[in-house]
C-alpha cells in the first residue's frame, strides 16, 4: 500500500511539474508574441514617419533650390520647373531589403491569431 501511495505521489508530482512547465512555456510564448506585436507596430509607425519626413525634406529642398535660382537669375523662378526629387525608389529598396524579416514577424503573429481563432 505504501509503495502504491509513493508511486501515486510521484506520478502526481511529475504531472504537476509538467503542468507548471507548460504554463511557464505558454506565459513565455504570450510574452514573446506581445513583444513581437509591439516591435511590428513600432516599425510600421517609424516607417510612416520616415515617409512623411522624406517627403517634407524633398519639398523643402525643391523650395530652397527655387529660391536660390530666383536669387541667381534675379527674377522669379518657379519650383515647378525643377525636376522632382524622387525619394520613393530608395524607400522601396529599404522595404524590399527588410521584407523577409517583416514577413517572418507577420507570419509568426498571423499563425498565433489563426490558432487562437480555431481554439
Amino acid at each position: 500500500a505504501r509503495a502504491a501511495a509513493a508511486t501515486a505521489a510521484a506520478a502526481t508530482a511529475a504531472w504537476n511539474s509538467r503542468k507548471a512547465n507548460a504554463d511557464a512555456t505558454a506565459a513565455r510564448r504570450r510574452e514573446i508574441l506581445q513583444r513581437l506585436t509591439e516591435i511590428r507596430h513600432r516599425i510600421n509607425s517609424r516607417n510612416r514617419i520616415c515617409e512623411e519626413e522624406l517627403g517634407a525634406v524633398a519639398d523643402r529642398l525643391t523650395a530652397k533650390f527655387a529660391a536660390y535660382a530666383s536669387g541667381v537669375l534675379l527674377k522669379p523662378f518657379s519650383a515647378d520647373v525643377l525636376p522632382q526629387l524622387d525619394w520613393r525608389p530608395h524607400l522601396e529598396d529599404y522595404y524590399h531589403d527588410h521584407a523577409p524579416l517583416m514577413g517572418r514577424i507577420s507570419e509568426a503573429l498571423d499563425e498565433t491569431e489563426v490558432s487562437h481563432a480555431c481554439a
